[in-house]
């Protein structure tokens, strides 16, 4: 097991370089990385990020790009830019865990000691679980914050926040929207 730092994925880029960014991820630490995520996508489940200590370091923003890249969903008409993945870490660095909200991702601290790469798991969000694919529990966890499961759905936090003020605006002044 190792820690997992924001510079084992790259430095700071603007999004127009995140699919160039993205290739470097964890070139230092897993130098098969990318091929081995490409490999895994041929399995067509999602992909969850796993690490001991996730998010330590510099360039959260960054990291979060690209791990979103390899692991997230497109975006409708935002070139290069994703959202979604799922991060599971023993630890979440805040900023990072923070991050990853924000844009969308479903970051759970849970112990990962049982997790290795190429395992299909099971996330039960709202039971606190992870099972193995054999439907024994590997993990338990706290879905925290409470509104992680609707940032989760909504893409983000601000997408949440400017959803409910839509609703908001729409019920108080019977604003329709078609």
């Amino acid at each position: 097991a190792y820690e997992i730092r924001n510079c084992d994925w790259s430095s700071d880029v603007c999004s127009s370089d995140l699919p160039l960014h993205a290739k470097a991820m964890l070139i230092n630490k897993m130098p098969n990385g990318t091929k081995t995520i490409q490999e895994l996508k041929l399995r067509q489940l999602p992909i969850a990020y796993v690490g001991d200590v996730v998010g330590t370091g510099s360039s959260r923003k960054s990291a979060i790009n690209s791990v979103q890249w390899h692991m997230g969903n497109d975006i409708p008409f935002i070139p290069n830019k994703r959202t979604g993945g799922i991060v599971l870490g023993s630890k979440i660095a805040p900023i990072f865990f923070n991050t990853a909200e924000d844009s969308g991702a479903l970051p759970i601290e849970c112990d990962v000691t049982q997790m290795k790469t190429g395992d299909e798991i099971i996330i039960r969000p709202f039971d606190g679980k992870i099972l193995s694919n054999r439907n024994e529990a590997i993990a338990s966890f706290n879905l925290t914050p409470f509104t992680l499961a609707d940032e989760f759905r909504a893409g983000g936090r601000i997408p949440l926040r400017s959803e409910e003020h839509t609703s908001e605006l729409q019920s108080q002044f019977r604003i329709s929207y078609a």
